[in-house]
């Protein structure tokens, strides 16, 4: 098997698909089909990160960690913060460069060397 798509259930679709689209760069994928305010996709690689509206009330997910790869963190970190994004500091374990953050909605994101 091959993980093909993580899926995000929010409320906040709008800042969200700003976030994943511009602030992250990657490239929406829609569906003709189905209204983007509740369903859209971008291209992440090999996988796709999947937005679907959240209906009713209570909180919705639970832990996750979306983990981008970039060969310089440094470079991604610096890029990504000049775009408003909330990244904390490159962590190293040898070779291994890490750096976490958050989207708008408080998921956990994280740019890392480890292919």
């Amino acid at each position: 098997m091959k993980l093909k798509r993580v899926i995000i259930f929010t409320s906040k679709m709008d800042s969200l698909t700003k976030f994943y689209g511009k602030q992250l760069g990657l490239s929406p994928r829609i569906d003709p089909r189905v209204d983007p305010s509740e369903w859209i996709e971008f291209d992440a690689g090999e996988a796709r990160v999947a937005l679907h509206k959240a209906h009713g009330k209570g909180r919705v997910g639970g832990a996750m960690k979306l983990v981008f790869y970039a060969k310089d963190v440094d470079k991604a970190r610096a890029l990504l913060m000049r775009k408003k994004v909330k990244m904390g500091t490159v962590k190293r374990f040898g070779e291994t460069a890490m750096c976490d953050g958050s989207d708008p909605a408080g998921n956990r994101i994280q740019v890392s060397n480890r292919p």
